[in-house]
């Protein structure tokens, strides 16, 4: 998947695997930077999926359904 980063240790390794997801305007990226690298635990597998263009929903918040 290309649109998948991986941070940290192996899947097959890792005590525990996480899944970050990203907000809006944001990218994997700045998960590792806010997230995987304050954590700093090298038994975790970090995997973070990113949005087509920077966001998980494309309209407005308060957009009707």
């Amino acid at each position: 998947m290309d649109d998948l980063e991986h941070f940290g240790a192996t899947v097959d390794d890792a005590r525990l695997v996480v899944v970050l997801l990203h907000g809006r305007d944001h990218d994997p990226g700045y998960m590792d930077e806010h997230v995987v690298r304050r954590v700093d635990d090298p038994s975790l597998a970090w995997l973070a999926p990113a949005a087509p263009g920077r966001t998980w929903y494309p309209q407005r918040f308060l957009a009707p359904i």
